[in-house]
């Protein structure tokens, strides 16, 4: 009888196994559909669930910029690595003999092996720091190799997330439909989604606050005030380890830097309306964080969010998205109520991403284009999104103010 039920177990398997494989093809199409019909942000969704049902999709994986390598699927980066060396979840790269040299404390560093304390003493300044090499970022420490394996590798799924939410703020939509078509052609969306040999995003990671303030408040004298920040001069975000390191900062702060790097932006982003989109997208990246299977970000009970809704719903908080949309970098950041206003700019992303199915999320790709690039005027959000800036503002409320009795024992300062 075991053999029996053995038999039949194995002939339903092999028979669902055969369903979800159908279905993920099933699904691929319909990606490739709706991208055709301009959708980007509900293909990305497809290719997702195309990808929950069949690991394995090979037309899925491609889009995104994977090659199979010795049964892994990879990025161009890392099939180059693994020709050579293998990767080791602290150590990062490293020679493929070396992983119980490496366990037993010795260093590979300009062809031979010296000790971990002489690889601590090369190291210990940031002009000579432990340099570890991602396939999008090139991160820069003197606290630690494992220090800038770890934050590598934090930067990349934050940076895997963020291509997909916005591909449209890089690529036009001829290379996205050539992206999706399969076609070699796809030129800065197949770049964007890791087939790209481009210059790499720069990440410096001190040892400790004091390195990091004494490095840099020659230039920037408020930077006592951070716990990291972005650059644009240098093209480079700088954080440090400690217990005043805030994984949220670096999300938000690295936010930044995608959005500056992958497009030319122009200077003029500071002077131009709309400034509360930049910095209403870069506190929505804060909230990602890896629920097993999937990779998730916004929702309504992350912190930020939480604090837009009590300001809201019991503060009575909320400036109309017409006086909002006017303001410039040093308006919003001069703002008596600053602080709310970036409770409410957390809101209002969480807002045009997620709410009614995500049907804003593409307009909002476009209208970050136009931000970053300095083109964006009074009007950009109604202009993009179809609703007037009364039409947005009610919608807003009664978004917000779902679930509102949640909230009775919440209070906000």
């Amino acid at each position: 009888r075991s053999a029996a039920k053995k038999t039949f177990s194995e002939q339903f398997g092999s028979r669902l196994q055969k369903v979800k494989l159908e279905a993920s093809d099933h699904g691929f199409r319909l990606a490739q559909e709706a991208m055709d019909a301009g959708h980007t942000a509900f293909a990305f969704d497809l290719l997702m669930k195309v990808l929950a049902l069949n690991p394995d999709h090979p037309a899925a994986r491609k889009l995104l910029g994977y090659e199979l390598h010795e049964g892994y699927w990879l990025s161009p980066f890392e099939v180059r690595q693994a020709r050579t060396k293998i990767y080791h979840p602290r150590y990062g790269w490293i020679p493929r003999k070396g992983a119980e040299r490496y366990e037993q404390g010795e260093r590979f560093v300009n062809g031979r092996w010296i000790s971990e304390e002489e690889d601590a003493r090369i190291h210990r300044d940031i002009e000579r720091g432990w340099t570890v090499e991602t396939p999008h970022f090139t991160v820069v420490t003197n606290h630690s190799l494992p220090a800038a394996v770890k934050i590598g590798e934090q930067v990349e799924v934050l940076y895997r997330v963020w291509k997909q939410l916005f591909l449209r703020y890089f690529a036009t939509d001829a290379q996205m439909k050539a992206l999706f078509a399969g076609k070699p052609s796809s030129g800065g969306a197949a770049q964007g989604m890791g087939a790209g040999t481009g210059g790499k995003h720069r990440i410096v990671f001190f040892r400790n606050r004091k390195e990091y303030v004494d490095y840099l408040a020659p230039r920037y004298p408020s930077v006592a005030n951070s716990c990291g920040f972005y650059v644009i001069e240098d093209r480079t975000s700088y954080f440090f380890a400690g217990e005043e390191f805030d994984r949220a900062t670096m999300l938000h702060e690295v936010t930044h830097q995608l959005f500056s790097e992958l497009r030319r932006t122009s200077p003029q982003i500071t002077e131009r309306p709309n400034f509360w989109m930049v910095e209403g997208i870069a506190i929505h990246m804060e909230s990602l964080h890896d629920e097993g299977r999937y990779h998730v970000v916004g929702g309504f009970d992350t912190q930020r969010l939480l604090a837009a809704r009590i300001r809201f719903v019991k503060d009575g908080f909320y400036v109309p998205l017409r006086e909002l949309c006017a303001m410039n970098t040093q308006e919003f950041q001069t703002h008596p109520q600053m602080v709310r206003l970036y409770s409410q700019s957390a809101g209002l992303m969480q807002f045009l991403l997620h709410s009614s199915d995500g049907r804003y999320r593409d307009a909002v790709a476009d209208i970050l284009r136009e931000i970053y690039s300095g083109q964006s005027v009074m009007n950009t959000l109604p202009k993009h999104l179809g609703r007037s800036f009364e039409e947005l503002d009610e919608e807003y409320r009664e978004f917000i103010s779902r679930d509102a009795e949640e909230l009775s024992q919440w209070e906000m300062d």
